[in-house]
């Protein structure tokens, strides 16, 4: 039995050794295993550290029902003002947020289980040197577990959401200065007010709203499979505008709005305004502002926001942000958005050049700095206190409009007027967070306005000093002034003037005339054509004087008619003496007449006598009887002062007929050129007497339809003139057609006439010279433009003193089928 026992203990031994020795060596790979897994733990311990610690976001952890802090990274820590909280309760880190609600929070957590985010949450935050940060931020609460699964702790992630609420309230200010009446800026997109497309430089439609795909007739199909290209939307008449706005987008990041016209899908025109601008920082994409203006109510938006995760929010918000700088960047108006503090958190660049500043960063200050820098008054000068500033006022609440205010310009300190209108801007509680205020530039009008004060107090000066009754009227015929004149005249107040719905004008009219002067004035106001009437109005003292009365449009710098002008003229006295200014004329033309033929019998007798003894003279000359050539050459002086004695008889005549308007015309084809050489050859002995050759200058034939002895009056006129006053030059008859007129001019080389008489030369009694060197009645010329006239010619005249003269007559030619 020993035998095997003692082998069998021994084996025992062995093996036990063997097990033991396995034993050891497990435990110490399992120890080596477990320091190398502790070893990887530590390492991602301190990666994940490291992570939480870089993160871009607030993140804190707490262990235990009491919420010790065991982790604050640095985001965390700068938002809660650098305080000692690792190692302390919440409750004792924080003892103000329990009244805020976060504790209750981490307990409801720590006990539930179940995490909790929120958005958006405003948080102040009270910093070391006592002033209070404010933020909103989107957070998350989530438990933490031990390794058995139970909870241990809570961590908690937060994101500084504040620029995307700051975004959305800057929208909410847009669609109030908008009028949507709603204070966020999905409601500018949504309310169907304004178009909006973001575009790129290639030519596609990256997005749009509804109000947009409907104004153009798309549907969002159209834009999601890319069918859409905002170059194809321009009718070729609007694509030299397009040019020129590319143009201006590249070289500015943005165009003004203008007016133009877009296809829709139907080939139908849609009328609009748009507005574009790239992206900050991008010169490739953009955003258009499209504005129906032929249905301005129904435009449509949409705009998509989502809040799905924090980092999405964050990216929607600087996308935002972009989008709704850029929409107050295309302004024309200047907009400040301030807060609640007065420190402005917004401005355009409109803004900074209205106010005179290098640019809008320049302008990124507080209340307190502009009460320093600005000082605003009232238009008439009195000085506004900082309370009373329009943004003062909006931060109290208030909504202002067009509240017009003078002040200087940072840069050159020159007066200039701002309109401002502003309202504020609450959250979805009501309760204001910022004050938005818009500046015009109004400086242009007022001073314009002033312009049009100055200028009208001037002329109600000038015309309270004219003798004239003067008035202004409405362009529906209300007249609405009148000068002083006019009430000392008709002894009216203005009182009686505006009864009536102003038209107590009427009644210092004569009842009689009144409907006719009604109908004129109305026709003329009608057609915006200068009105003149003749009609008795009634002076203060009951007699009704006849009055010469005229008005002028006036008209702006369009073209359109804005008021009347009126002045009536008391002609009576002068209407009195003109009839009997024309019953005197009466009178002389009869006596001339009478006169006329009472001369012309003896003046004929005596003529027939004269001419008979100068036939007995001449032959007794002839005869040889030399004695009486003195005789003969008294008779023959004789004869000549007769015949101008005549001839005066007969110019006088010719007034009568003439101012009665009884010259009478024998009218029949004539040769022209024929005519004038019958005249011209009658008077050659008369020209070469006085050394001033006649010339003629024509074609063969020239016909025309008038009266051949009237020609000949007015061409012997014509060429009396000229050898009157040729000075013994030669003198120049010439003859011309072109198949519609005839032109005869006379032309002399002799004394010239002063520029000052020729626009009287053809008036009647009117003289070129002086009547002591050369005589006549002064009738000569009047009668040849009265010949001229009557047969439906012209004639006018040419000269210098010192260079002679040439008459010009024309005269419509006779149709080929009318000359013989």
């Amino acid at each position: 039995m020993s035998e095997f026992l003692i082998p069998g203990l021994a084996l025992f031994g062995l093996a036990t050794s063997l097990v033991l020795c396995v034993l050891v060596r497990a435990q110490a790979k399992a120890r080596q295993e477990a320091e190398r897994r502790a070893q990887r733990l530590e390492a991602e311990r301190a990666r994940l550290s490291s992570l939480l610690m870089a993160a871009p976001a607030a993140i804190a952890m707490t262990q235990g029902p009491k919420h010790v802090y065991v982790l604050s990274n640095p985001i965390n820590n700068a938002w809660i003002g650098h305080r000692e909280v690792l190692g302390k309760p919440f409750r004792e880190a924080f003892p103000e947020a329990e009244s805020d609600g976060f504790l209750a929070l981490l307990d409801q957590v720590y006990r539930t289980g179940e995490s909790f985010s929120t958005p958006e949450m405003p948080l102040r935050l009270p910093q070391p040197d006592g002033s209070v940060r404010e933020l909103f931020i989107s957070f998350v609460y989530q438990p933490t577990r031990d390794t058995q699964g139970s909870i241990d702790g809570i961590a908690g992630f937060a994101f500084d959401v504040t620029a995307l609420v700051l975004a959305r309230r800057k929208m909410e200010a847009l669609a109030e200065e908008l009028r949507t009446g709603e204070s966020r800026l999905r409601t500018l997109v949504e309310s169907n007010i304004i178009g909006i497309l973001f575009w790129d430089i290639e030519g596609g439609v990256r997005g749009a709203n509804d109000a947009f795909l409907q104004s153009v007739g798309y549907t969002r199909e159209d834009l999601d499979a890319g069918r859409m290209d905002w170059r194809q939307f321009t009718p070729p008449d609007w694509r030299a505008q397009d040019e020129v706005l590319v143009r201006e987008l590249l070289e500015r990041g943005k165009h003004p709005p203008v007016e133009k016209e877009y296809f829709r899908k139907d080939g139908s025109r849609l009328p609009l305004i748009v507005a574009s601008s790239f992206f900050p920082d991008n010169r490739r994409e953009g955003v258009g502002f499209v504005l129906d203006i032929t249905a301005r109510k129904h435009a449509e938006a949409a705009l998509r926001q989502s809040e799905a995760r924090a980092q999405e929010a964050a990216t929607v918000a600087v996308r935002n942000r972009a989008q709704l700088e850029a929409t107050f960047q295309s302004m024309s108006d200047g907009v400040v958005v301030f807060d609640m503090e007065g420190r402005v958190v917004f401005v355009n660049e409109a803004e900074a050049r209205i106010c005179g500043y290098p640019s809008a960063e320049d302008m990124k200050r507080d209340l307190q700095y502009f009460a320093q820098v600005f000082e605003l008054t009232h238009p008439d000068r009195q000085l506004l206190p900082v309370e009373q500033w329009p943004v003062s006022r909006v931060l109290r609440g208030e909504t202002l409009l067009e509240c017009e205010l003078r002040g200087r310009r940072k840069d050159t300190g020159q007066a200039w007027f701002f309109s401002y209108s502003g309202a504020p801007v609450r959250d979805e509680h009501g309760n204001q967070v910022l004050a938005l205020t818009i500046t015009r530039d109004v400086t242009e009008s007022k001073k314009a306005e002033e312009r049009l004060r100055d200028s009208e107090l001037q002329f109600r000066t000038l015309a309270d000093a004219i003798p004239q009754l003067a008035w202004i009227a409405e362009t529906d015929g209300a007249i609405r002034w009148f000068n002083r004149r006019w009430y000392e005249y008709t002894g009216t107040s203005p009182e009686d003037m505006a009864a009536e719905a102003n038209r107590g004008w009427q009644t210092v009219h004569d009842p009689a005339e009144l409907p006719r002067v009604l109908a004129g004035f109305e026709a003329a106001l009608a057609s915006g054509e200068p009105w003149e009437d003749l009609f008795p109005l009634r002076r203060h003292d009951g007699e009704l004087r006849w009055h010469l009365s005229r008005a002028m449009p006036l008209r702006n710098a369009e073209g359109r008619i804005v008021r009347w002008f009126g002045t009536n003229t008391d002609v009576e006295d002068q209407r009195r003496q003109a009839v009997e200014l024309r019953k005197a004329i009466e009178a002389r033309d009869t006596f001339l007449v009478v006169a006329s033929h009472e001369l012309k019998t003896p003046l004929t007798a005596l003529s027939l006598r004269l001419a008979q003894v100068l036939r007995e003279v001449r032959g007794a000359v002839a005869a040889g009887e030399q004695h009486r050539a003195r005789e003969l050459r008294n008779l023959e002086a004789a004869e000549g002062q007769l015949r101008r004695l005549a001839g005066l008889v007969d110019s006088l005549l010719d007034v009568t007929r003439i101012s009665g308007d009884r010259l009478s015309l024998v009218l029949g084809d004539v040769d022209v050129v024929e005519a004038v050489r019958e005249t011209v050859q009658g008077m050659a002995a008369q020209a070469e007497r006085a050394g001033s050759p006649l010339h003629v200058e024509a074609p063969a034939h020239a016909w025309c339809r008038l009266d051949r002895v009237r020609l000949g009056q007015a061409v012997t006129n014509l060429l009396s003139n000229a050898i009157k006053f040729g000075a013994g030059q030669p003198i120049r008859v010439a003859l011309a057609t072109d198949g519609k007129a005839v032109r005869l001019t006379v032309s002399d080389r002799g004394i010239g006439i002063a520029p000052e008489t020729l626009e009287r030369l053809f008036e009647r009694f009117e003289r070129g010279v002086s009547e002591r060197h050369y005589g006549g009645l002064g009738l000569g010329l009047y009668f040849t433009r009265k010949i001229v006239e009557a047969m439906g010619g012209t004639v006018k005249a040419q000269s210098a003193p010192g260079q002679g003269a040439t008459f010009t007559v024309e005269l419509p030619a006779a149709s080929h089928q009318e000359a013989p």
